[in-house]
This record gives structure tokens, C-alpha cells and sequence, in this order.
């Protein structure tokens, strides 16, 4: 699927780099010789397509943003045989969007990424099973086994992108824009994740050695933005098991079909640990760290209904 003429926001007052060939902003202080030939992050709101207008004043919310999916999807779907349902869904897909403007605010076609909800792998598998009665069971035996059901749903799926940033690239443009990080000389994307278990991996998911210094355009020593794109790595999976366990009588009163239903729920299960994603902002003590689960640990409830 695709779709166009979506919707996106990005600064239009983005400073100009200045240099002796190719001067700014000439007579900006009334004298019309007077031009911007230095790129400082002091002289950034000098540099402005837009005197008088800061370098992050200028927004403009425009339809000009477009999206991708593509997906090969699978089902496999058994049904009632000896009281058990069962379907299974798999979905490898990618989706993408230019929705986030970040660095040049110029240049739209940087945007293109992995949109942030984009899972690569994604299997959902449900069951449900009604109990059979234990053979040669006596009538009390029956009472009390039969009206059994368990039903249960089981969820894989990767992780989430994340966008890596550097609060230290752009300052030669005054900060118009959140920068990317900026990838080493020779190193990879695929350098920027550190190797273990996800449980090894808590306090240093990100390989930081793989990311340096956003390249100097200043006189100043002031930076440009990085050289890294959007949604260039992936957060921890998720393996996530709900199961129920029920049972229905018949037992009258308002009408004679009225049913009493026990159940008992068991969200994530298995208790398995799944976390969010780790701090993205680089410089900073949260960065490659994860802090936070995205599923609850172990909730049982319990619940009775009568209906009619």
C-alpha cells in the first residue's frame, strides 16, 4: 500500500553556511557591504533565509509526505478436530514514511526511513480448546470435568527501530534541527549492536564506538548535523503468552439457558521480562540503556459471569 499527500512538519528558516565565495545575508546590519562570510554558531541567526526570524521560529505543516508497506502475509487456520482450534498468522513486512524531518530541513529525501512502529517479524498464534471427559468417568466425575475450555494466544515479534541522535550535531545551524549521530569512517550500522543475550545487554545495547563526532563546518568548531539516517537499529523483541482457563455450567433462574462462566486469565504467563527500547539521545547517561518494560510482569485474574 501507499499513500501521498500526507502530512509532515519541518523548519523553513534553516540557516545558510557562508563563505568569502558565497557571502550572506549582505547589508544585514544597514550597510550593504557589510555580509556573513563565517559560519559560527553565534552569527547562526545572521545566516537566516528570513532576517529577524530565528533559525527554529519558521514552521511550516505541509501534505507533501508519503508512505510504504509491503508485506508477504501466511494463515494457517485448523479447525475442530477433538475439540481444538487453532490459527496461526505470520507477517514479514516493512513500512516506511519521510514523515520526520530531522537534519537538513532542506532536503526531504533524507527523511525516508523505516516507519517507528515497523515490526519486520510479527506471529500471532491463538487455540482454542474445549477439555474432553476422561473416559469411563462416573456422572459426579463428568459434572465437574465437563464445560472445560483453554484458550490461549501467543505473540513473536522484533523490536521496534530506533533513531539515534547527537545533541552535539547541528550547532553551526543554531540547532534548527534534532541531528542524527554520526557513523565512524568505515564502521556500520550493523557495528552499532553489541553482542549477548537481551538480559547481557541491558546497560549497553548500543556499540558507542561506532559512532564519533559530527564533522566540524564552523570557524568556531561548530558542527553539522550527523551523517546517520532514521530507524537504523532494533530495540528488543517480544515472546508474550495470555492463556484462560474456563468453565460454564447451566444452572437456570432467570431462564432456563442461564449459564454460570468461571475464568481464570493469565497475562503474560510465562513471566518473561520484555523491555523497551534504550535511551537514543548519544552524550547522555540513559544512552544504550534500558530502563523500562514494555509488557507488565505476570497479571492473574480471576472472574465470574452469569448470563441469560
Amino acid at each position: 500500500s501507499h499513500g501521498s499527500r500526507l502530512l509532515l512538519s519541518r523548519g523553513l528558516n534553516q540557516p545558510l553556511l557562508a563563505s568569502a565565495a558565497q557571502p550572506v545575508n549582505c547589508g544585514y546590519d544597514g550597510v550593504a557591504a557589510d555580509c556573513i562570510v563565517t559560519n559560527t554558531s553565534a552569527n547562526a541567526a545572521q545566516r537566516v533565509p528570513i532576517l529577524g526570524e530565528t533559525q527554529t521560529a519558521l514552521l511550516t505543516s505541509e501534505f507533501t509526505g508519503a508512505s510504504w508497506y509491503h508485506s508477504m502475509q501466511a494463515t494457517l487456520r485448523k479447525q475442530m478436530s477433538k475439540g481444538l482450534t487453532f490459527q496461526a498468522a505470520y507477517t514479514f513486512s516493512k513500512s516506511e514514511n519521510d514523515l520526520t524531518v530531522l537534519n537538513d530541513q532542506n532536503d526531504l529525501a533524507l527523511s525516508k526511513a523505516r516507519a517507528s512502529f515497523d515490526r519486520t517479524h510479527r506471529l500471532i498464534a491463538n487455540f482454542d480448546y474445549q477439555l474432553p471427559l476422561p473416559a469411563g468417568a462416573t456422572p459426579l466425575a463428568r459434572a465437574l470435568a465437563q464445560g472445560w475450555s483453554l484458550t490461549g494466544i501467543v505473540l513473536v515479534q522484533s523490536g521496534l527501530p530506533m533513531t539515534l541522535t547527537d545533541p552535539d550535531g547541528g550547532t553551526v545551524y543554531g540547532r534548527a534541527a534534532t541531528s542524527t549521530i554520526t557513523m565512524c569512517p568505515g564502521a556500520t550500522y550493523a557495528s552499532l549492536s553489541t553482542g549477548g543475550s537481551v538480559s547481557a545487554r541491558l546497560d549497553r545495547w548500543i556499540d558507542s564506538s561506532a559512532i564519533c563526532g559530527p564533522a566540524v563546518l564552523g570557524s568556531d568548531g561548530s558542527a553539522g548535523y550527523g551523517n546517520a539516517g532514521q530507524s537504523i537499529l532494533n530495540g528488543p523483541g517480544q515472546v508474550n503468552s495470555d492463556f484462560s482457563l474456563g468453565k460454564r455450567w447451566r444452572v437456570g433462574g432467570l431462564r432456563e439457558s442461564a449459564e454460570l462462566a468461571f475464568r481464570a486469565e493469565f497475562y503474560n504467563a510465562m513471566n518473561h521480562p520484555q523491555f523497551a527500547n534504550p535511551g537514543t539521545t548519544f552524550r547522555t547517561a540513559s544512552f544504550g540503556v534500558i530502563t523500562q518494560t514494555a509488557v507488565a510482569p505476570r497479571l492473574i485474574q480471576f472472574g465470574v459471569k452469569y448470563l441469560w
